[in-house]
């Protein structure tokens, strides 16, 4: 029996460490198949409480049984028992609050119940062997176990049946019922899970408004990513829509057409998009239409006229358009039943900063031949100011871009947008890349705290990351804090290097990001690891006051040669400067790309 128990606890033990990992994983994006295990939960979840009641009445009958071996070697078992169906019910659970929406503060709450419910379910097991002999600690750590079930009950209560469900109020009922009236009812089916699981992926996100409604909301972002056939991909879920979120996305006029068909639209964002509304009278036929947001957007008075007689609309909200304050007059007169947000309005003394230029084509940032890099100005009449030689553009430094620069070599562009009047915008800084001699394979040789799954490819496999908001160094880059970067690059064509380029993100403006430059770069080479020799040592300066992020490329010159294999080690900042919020913690090193020449 102790043998059996034995591999018993080791397996509660595995499963209660998966756990522990569930508590910290986003589950949402999971496939349907796999959240489908969450529905257990509700089947399974009553037989540990049952169990757990039972402990303490069995713990009382055992200490005073004559057959004491029996019962004890019994109450080894329901212990090791309870200790599992815990873990699975909690594990099951995760899966259900992933796949469902519930209210967020219970569902804290319930889940780091049921979590202790299991951890302490297991812990029984060795606190037994200890303390069985001292019944009143024992005792004591059973009904402190049953009392946190209890309480995980009653909140997994709440999350299902409302928050009156342990309530002995006579008007109970009538409370749940006002609770399902206040969820909208939809005439259409749900969509089948098998539409939403094809649709949804991490630019387009499709998402329930609630467990049980078959009304969904779709979310795009990255708008270097989208493209309007993912719009148009959701036809097969139209009716199913009821709020659409392309704020930010590349769509144009082009774009009305096709959200015409989305019939059962309550809620549009088009905030930030390159649409001027010509041709928005289509929305006229979305019947349901409550909420339109065109913020950001070049759209006017006369465009946004057809939409005033809309029987649904209530809320349009226009700041920062073409429509101007004495516009809003009319439209209040014309349509008061609606309510029109103009939101702040600025000063006409008061000072703006201009946002910055960026890349016309932001995804071949690395080149075979040579290459065009073209500039758009977000403000026709404001000039763009650029540098090449690494200093800081601003108003009266820099070149006047009036065409695309044209290189055939390694190019890092500092940008600025200038206009008389208006503050200068921050600083653009991008650099683009020859493609360079190709490495056979790439191997670490050091553990990245981020992103680890992608592996030592992602070093050679000359794609670009972007590098703008801490989120996008979640994506395509490595990071490095608790070790040093190290990795090792191998050769086969024994080509001539002269040059290694390392491109590496530079964060140290955004709130919480520690993303400094390596302390100190150093390549060896020779034949391979163990006839090594150093080649190439940079030191980069760090950096003195926070500045814009920016994927910035260190350059080492080497010591020409034929190198069958190449090792780079970067050295993280042990201690975060003082002017840095994190002073006095470990840093991090992000890199993406490795460029041979």
């Amino acid at each position: 029996m102790t043998n059996r128990l034995s591999i018993f606890s080791n397996l509660i033990l595995v499963l209660q460490v998966f756990l522990v990992l569930l508590c910290f994983a986003d589950l949402s994006s999971l496939p349907s198949t796999v959240l489908f295990a969450g529905r257990l939960h509700p089947l399974i979840l009553h037989l540990p409480i049952t169990l757990i009641l039972l402990l303490l009445p069995i713990s009382l009958y055992a200490a005073n049984s004559k057959e004491q071996k029996n019962i004890v070697a019994f109450f080894q078992l329901l212990l090791h028992g309870v200790a599992l169906i815990s873990t699975l019910t909690a594990i099951t659970g995760f899966f259900l609050a992933a796949g469902g929406s519930y209210d967020a503060d219970s569902l804290f709450i319930h889940k780091w119940l049921g979590v202790s419910i299991a951890l302490l379910s297991h812990a029984l097991i060795y606190l037994y062997n200890l303390l069985h002999t001292k019944p009143m600690v024992w005792n004591t750590f059973l009904a402190l176990t049953i009392l946190i079930a209890v309480a995980g009950g009653h909140f997994g209560g709440t999350l299902t049946h409302g928050k009156s469900f342990f309530s002995f109020s006579n008007n109970r009922k009538a409370v749940l019922a006002n609770q399902s009236e206040t969820e909208k009812i939809y005439p259409f089916a749900a969509a089948s899970t098998s539409s939403i699981e094809k649709l949804n992926n991490p630019f387009r996100r499709v998402l329930k408004v609630s467990a049980k409604s078959p009304a969904l909301v779709v979310k795009f972002s990255l708008k270097e990513k989208f493209d309007i056939e993912q719009l148009k991909a959701c036809k097969e879920i139209a009716e199913q829509i009821v709020e659409l979120n392309l704020s930010g996305m590349p769509v144009d006029d082009q774009v009305f057409p096709i959200l015409a068909g989305f019939v059962n639209l309550e809620k549009l964002n088009l905030n930030a998009t390159s649409i001027s509304g010509v041709g928005i009278n289509a929305l006229s036929g979305l019947k349901k239409l409550e909420q339109l947001s065109v913020v950001n957007t070049a759209v006017g008075l006369q465009a946004i006229l057809p939409l005033i007689n809309m029987a649904s609309l209530q809320h349009v909200f226009i700041w920062n358009t073409r429509i101007e304050a004495q516009d809003l007059v009319l439209l209040k007169t014309k349509s008061p039943k609606i309510k029109w947000e103009i939101g702040y309005q600025a000063n006409k003394n008061e000072i703006l900063q201009l946002s910055p230029p960026y890349l016309e084509d932001n995804e071949n940032l690395i080149f075979e031949k040579g290459l065009s890099i073209a500039l758009k100005n977000p403000f026709p009449n404001a000039k763009i100011r650029y540098t090449t030689d690494g200093l800081d553009p601003d108003s009266s430094n820099g070149n006047i871009y009036t065409k695309a620069v044209y290189t055939k070599e390694l190019l890092r562009i500092k940008a600025v947008t200038t206009l008389e009047g208006w503050i200068t915008s921050a600083i653009t800084d991008f650099t683009v890349y020859p493609k360079g001699i190709a490495c056979d394979s790439a191997t670490l040789l050091s553990k990245p705290n981020r992103g680890r799954t992608f592996g030592a490819k992602i070093l050679i496999d000359g794609k670009k990351g972007y590098s703008q908001t801490a989120d996008q160094l979640y994506n395509s880059w490595l990071g490095f804090k608790k070790e040093d970067f190290k990795a090792g690059f191998h050769f086969g064509s024994n080509p001539i290097l002269q040059q290694i380029v390392v491109s590496t993100a530079d964060m140290t403006n955004s709130s919480g990001a520690s993303v400094f430059p390596p302390t100190k770069i150093t390549i060896k080479g020779g034949e391979n690891a163990k006839k090594m020799k150093t080649i190439g040592v940079l030191s980069p300066d760090m950096p003195l006051m926070r500045r814009p992020n920016a994927s910035i490329p260190y350059v080492i010159p080497i010591k020409p040669g034929k190198y069958p294999y190449i090792e780079i080690e970067m050295l993280t900042l042990k201690s975060l400067p003082e002017w840095h919020q994190e002073k006095g913690q470990k840093g991090f090193v992000f890199l993406d790309e490795v460029f041979f020449y």
